[in-house]
């Protein structure tokens, strides 16, 4: 139920004919301001694993609400032989509680040794343990 308000949200958002609508996601310095036109961009992530694929271009970005506190994004990345190939000890993530528009950039020799034309999936997991997923394909 969440999501599809997100969703209907996000639709709404999108229908503006203005370029210049802006969503300030937080009084946070470090969460940037983001157009309406940046959020398409912009990832969902899943409760489960599903068989839907993002098509990125060297930045990997998606939203993620942190509902506990946490300062740091906990993410692992896996291959499709679930392989950790990148992870948030190699690019921690500062985060702040609410809503948080995450932009990943990752080392070429990912794309090159396990993401060129094969699914990468995104682990994100809060301080409850509870897990949530974006697959993922580099695309020129």
């Amino acid at each position: 139920m969440k999501q599809l308000f997100y969703y209907a949200f996000l639709s709404i958002l999108m229908s503006c004919s203005s370029s210049q609508n802006t969503v300030s996601p937080s009084s946070s310095t470090s969460t940037p301001t983001v157009t309406t036109n940046d959020l398409k961009a912009y990832s969902i992530l899943s409760d489960k694993i599903n068989n839907d694929y993002r098509y990125i271009n060297e930045k990997l970005l998606f939203v993620y609400d942190e509902k506990y506190n946490a300062t740091t994004l906990n993410y692992k990345i896996y291959s499709k032989e679930g392989e950790v190939v990148y992870s948030n000890s190699d690019n921690p993530r500062t985060i702040h509680y609410g809503r948080n528009y995450v932009s990943l950039d990752f080392p070429k020799t990912i794309y090159r040794n396990w993401g060129l034309l094969n699914p990468l999936l995104l682990e994100v997991t809060d301080s409850k343990n509870q897990k949530q997923y974006l697959k993922f394909v580099y695309s020129w």
